[in-house]
């Protein structure tokens, strides 16, 4: 077990000691595990990968300066961390996940501007600079998770990118929720009883209804009300990947 002052940490406490900040070790563990869990029934092993590589970059000296870790020598200079996990997943031959990670706290990059952000030398140095730092060969080389068993097509953007927002969506809930039972001495927020989908179902085609009867009508409102309809009818046909293309203010949040 390695003294405090030896250890790396995600986050920070002001004015209190080192034995009591969270862990970088604890941080992408736990991550790991609530992502996965999140996601295990349509991405099964992406989600715990995501969760352990995902701030990976905070084993950089820089960060641990950044935040405190030896106060004599803080610095206030912002340290890119997402970039670092994402390498390793570009590195690991899992290029979808590369996106997750280095959009976990800014958003989903495109294509061309993450290719563009990976390839830069400066970049590239991060992830050798966190190896010379402290990160472990054995978090970089965990075992690869299989595709998903209906990823049988990789020409099917519709689905990848479908399948990238989900894993996305777990590991930001993950990653949230983890600091948040941290930053609230290890208490899980209590989310209540859950409503039901069908209870859920119910309250919205009320909603809808109220705002339907009493819209005026124009032009505007009855492209919403096609919009809206086009939805209803797709809900009953098989389940799959589908894309809603509507400018703005046609009311596509609402349907």
């Amino acid at each position: 077990m390695l003294d405090d002052s030896k250890k790396h940490f995600a986050h920070s406490l002001a004015g209190r000691p080192l034995k009591e900040w969270h862990g970088l070790e604890e941080h992408l563990a736990a991550t790991a595990e609530l992502a996965e869990g999140f996601a295990r029934s349509y991405a099964e092993g992406w989600g715990r990968l995501a969760g352990l590589w995902h701030d990976a970059g905070k084993y950089q000296r820089r960060f641990q300066l950044r935040i405190g870790a030896e106060p004599d020598l803080h610095v206030d200079e912002r340290v890119d961390h997402s970039t670092v996990g994402a390498l390793i997943a570009a590195e690991r031959s899992a290029p979808l996940l590369a996106f997750v990670i280095a959009g976990h706290h800014g958003g989903l990059a495109n294509a061309e501007d993450l290719s563009a952000r990976l390839i830069q030398t400066e970049k590239r140095a991060l992830l050798a600079q966190a190896r010379k730092d402290g990160l472990p060969r054995s978090l970089e080389e965990q075992p690869q998770a299989p595709p998903p068993s209906w990823m049988k097509d990789a020409s099917d953007h519709a689905s990848l990118s479908m399948w990238t927002r989900f894993v996305f969506s777990a590991l930001v809930d993950a990653d949230f929720l983890d600091t948040e039972r941290f930053y609230a001495g290890g208490v899980d927020r209590d989310l209540g009883t859950r409503p039901s989908l069908t209870e859920l179902k119910l309250r919205l085609d009320e909603y809808l209804a109220r705002k339907t009867a009493g819209a005026e009508q124009t032009p505007v409102n009855g492209m919403r009300a096609r919009v809206l309809n086009a939805c209803r009818q797709k809900a009953e046909t098989a389940p799959g990947v589908f894309t809603l293309t509507v400018p703005t203010g046609g009311g596509k949040t609402r349907s």
